[in-house]
């Protein structure tokens, strides 16, 4: 869960802002500094929010696999030292 919600705030806080640099750099020609900085504070703002949700949509869907992928991970790991454990009982009984 909380990787879910840290992918999401990634994709909207990170992903739209730097899609919408992106864009700006491709549309325009001669874009300076401030140009950019003026992107980035209106990828915030309400009117942009239909744009900022399918971002935090796919920054979510990347944390939740992120998150899954992780804990199958520690619970292999686990398990593989349970087997390790259970192997080593099961030698001491054979003797």
């Amino acid at each position: 869960m909380g990787a879910t919600f840290i992918g999401a705030a990634a994709g909207y806080l990170i992903l739209h802002p730097y899609a919408m640099l992106v864009y700006m750099l491709y549309e325009r020609e001669g874009v300076i500094l401030q140009d950019l900085a003026q992107a980035v504070v209106f990828s915030f703002k309400f009117k942009m929010l239909p744009m900022g949700i399918p971002f935090a949509l796919l920054g979510g869907v990347a944390g939740m696999c992120l998150g899954l992928w992780l804990d199958a991970k520690k619970k292999r790991a686990e398990a593989e030292l349970q087997i390790e454990k259970l192997e080593k009982q099961l030698a001491q009984l054979r003797r």
